[in-house]
């Protein structure tokens, strides 16, 4: 789990070094082991609104639990789909499925990490928001390791954005808009 976190840090820090240190690395199961942590850690990380948010009842608590855990595993299974269905059209027929699932787990962890400090937080920060956009970058880095040429480059951004920013976004909204 160490490894994984500090795959995660370096992503944040220096985008390049981390990608290739994962695809060094290539432990599809330490990453989906790690992705299950992540995504368990921002699930439990709504009980910290707890200590500062009263006027939630421990039932709706619950609830965010769950429908944390279920956003973030439907936009690993919708973004993997996603980039596996397009990554051979984009690239010339060429998909490695190990690094696709490799790309997938950290990419779902960098986007728990929103939800991680946005529960953590007493007050919300405006650029918390961005910080989809900023994973996108970070994405975008992993050009490289997809073997995915340049002049892709588009193609690639609007499956990463279709396959996991808009899900990893729009399932918590709209599951807390049906629960509540």
């Amino acid at each position: 789990m160490l490894i994984y976190l500090k795959n995660i840090i370096q992503l944040v820090i220096s985008p390049d070094n981390g990608w290739e240190d994962i695809d060094a690395d290539r432990s599809s199961q330490r990453a989906f082991k790690g992705l299950l942590w992540m995504t368990g850690i921002a699930a439990l990380s709504v009980f910290v609104q707890l200590l500062y948010a009263h006027h939630i009842p421990l039932v709706a608590m619950f609830q965010m639990v769950i429908v944390v855990m279920i956003s973030y595993g439907a936009t690993y299974f919708i973004g993997n789909s996603v980039v596996t269905s397009w990554l051979p059209r984009i690239n010339g027929g060429v998909s490695d499925a190990d690094r696709v699932h490799l790309f997938s787990a950290y990419s779902v962890s960098l986007l728990s990490i929103q939800t991680i400090v946005s529960n953590l937080l007493p007050i919300t920060f405006a650029i918390l928001e961005l910080w989809p956009i900023y994973t996108v970058v970070i994405m975008w880095r992993a050009m490289a390791i997809l073997d995915i040429s340049v002049e892709a480059t588009g193609k690639y951004l609007l499956a990463v954005i279709l396959g996991f920013i808009l899900p990893s976004q729009l399932l918590p909204r709209i599951f807390n808009t049906v629960i509540m």
